[in-house]
């Protein structure tokens, strides 16, 4: 699970900033005051990620997943002398390998720096990762690949071994702990698959026998590690899916026919829903305590909301050998009547992605922006409870983010854990406050701590929501 991310100089986050996450997140703050900014900052670093291979790894800032601009537009002030830094903190997995410490958690952060002439391209300058909260290592450019400048001290010799093979513990030579000098000494290393792990010797001069065998022992060592560690980094990226802020209207007639792709989520704008429904619409998913086929849940969860229809998807034979067609059908249940998905109006639109997405891969991280747009606030408060509903099912290990400007949400979240629903130590509630001078100040990130009766603790700044501010006292006194 991710457990913050790091943002320095980038875009509107100017300086640096740690965003602190837990299973449900909430962030409030008014609009162009760098919300979205957080999401994207993770976007670019993972676009970055799978795309550094070789001995320079450069910014990746248009891609799959993100296009924030060049490097220019996206640093903070448009001051290409600044450096950007990007980074996250997440939860190892425990019953991965033997490498595995009590402290399992890792950073990493990435430090760019512009070059050439017109400073709309970024090169990496150095790669840090902590793979404990002791030990961390730093990869630093230059010419010919990247040095290993700090070896995170005498632990790193641990980590190393623990990830070797039993048969080459077993034939360690006696001077194997005394060579851990040369990897920092001696060796280059470039990038593979997004972790620095290609290892080759500066300099063969005056290396003896047994040296070298060191060497082949060290590097054996560290390309275990760094296979486990990387592993563990994109095992974290791949989980994130991304709901944007305005999903796309249903068309009159949706379909889906071929080949039904998974680990792609709904989509930004909820255009894959079809093919989700296709793929996984017959799988049993746990929620609320009862286990059912996931279009049941959805249908469930969409009877919650009092919407009126509930979903099914048809399947016809295969189309001039094309494949199977899948087409997206409603029905009124209150009438009995079949309705194109067009002709339901655009809240069930809007929600439709959010259900489907949250029951559908519930072991996800769901980045999901502005839920609340073309809902009526009494659905808003349903979505917030299926949000909680999805977090407290444990088994999952669900992580969501939502950046909202709803009070209905933020009421039903303090509710449930003044219900004692929902653990307060579960909850991450952030305000984005915005500068006070553009361009020369900088936005920031102040942690609304809830107490465990649902209360906020401080007032919210500027007066955010003051036209609920005695509603939501009154609420969360019991009153």
């Amino acid at each position: 699970m991710i457990e913050s991310i790091l943002l320095e100089n980038f875009r509107i986050w100017g300086g640096r900033h740690e965003i602190p996450l837990r299973p449900l997140t909430c962030i409030y703050g008014p609009n162009s005051s760098g919300k979205s900014s957080i999401m994207y900052g993770l976007l670019v670093l993972r676009q970055t990620l799978e795309n550094a291979d070789g001995p320079q790894v450069y910014l990746k800032s248009i891609g799959k997943y993100a296009d924030v601009g060049d490097f220019k537009n996206l640093i903070h002030s448009h001051n290409a002398e600044l450096t950007l830094r990007l980074g996250l903190a997440f939860r190892g997995n425990r019953n991965n390998r033997s490498v595995e410490r009590k402290d399992t958690l890792r950073r990493i952060t990435l430090e760019f720096k512009s070059f050439g002439s017109l400073q709309g391209m970024a090169k990496l300058e150095k790669f840090t990762i902590e793979i404990a909260s002791d030990t961390a290592l730093t990869f630093c450019a230059e010419m010919d690949g990247f040095g290993l400048e700090e070896s995170g001290g005498s632990k790193f010799r641990d980590y190393l071994v623990d990830s070797l093979h039993p048969v080459m513990k077993d034939n360690l030579s006696d001077s194997f702990e005394s060579s851990l000098g040369m990897i920092t000494d001696r060796m280059k290393f470039e990038f593979k698959n997004g972790m620095p792990s290609r290892m080759t010797w500066m300099d063969h001069s005056e290396v003896t026998d047994e040296q070298k065998l060191d060497l082949d022992q060290l590097s054996a060592a560290w390309l275990s590690l760094a296979d486990h560690l990387r592993e563990e980094l994109f095992n974290q990226l791949s989980r994130f899916r991304h709901i944007g802020p305005l999903r796309q209207p249903l068309s009159r007639i949706m379909t889906h026919s071929g080949q039904c792709r998974e680990g792609k989520g709904v989509g930004t704008r909820g255009e894959n829903i079809v093919e989700l429904l296709a793929s996984l619409g017959d799988q049993e998913v746990r929620f609320r305590g009862e286990k059912k086929k996931l279009i049941e849940q959805i249908n469930d969860c969409l009877s919650s909301m009092c919407y009126d229809y509930s979903i099914d998807l048809e399947t016809t034979d295969k189309l001039n050998g094309t494949g199977v067609l899948r087409i997206l059908t409603l029905q009124q249940k209150s009438t009995g009547t079949w309705a194109k998905p067009f002709d339901v109006g655009s809240g069930i639109s809007q929600s439709l992605p959010i259900v489907i997405q949250l029951l559908s891969e519930p072991s996800k991280s769901h980045f999901i922006e502005q839920p609340e747009v073309h809902i009526h606030p009494s659905l808003q408060v349903e979505l917030a409870q299926l949000m909680v509903d999805i977090v407290n099912e444990i088994e999952y290990n669900t992580q969501i983010v939502c950046e909202t400007h709803s009070p209905e949400i933020l009421l039903r979240i303090l509710g449930e854990v003044k219900s004692k629903n929902l653990n307060n130590q579960l909850l991450s509630l952030l305000y984005i406050e915005p500068p006070l001078v553009a361009l020369t100040d900088t936005t920031k990130c102040l942690i609304m701590e809830v107490n465990e009766y649902g209360s906020v603790k401080k007032p919210w700044p500027g007066g955010f929501f003051p036209e609920r501010e005695a509603e939501a006292r009154g609420y969360r006194s019991g009153k």
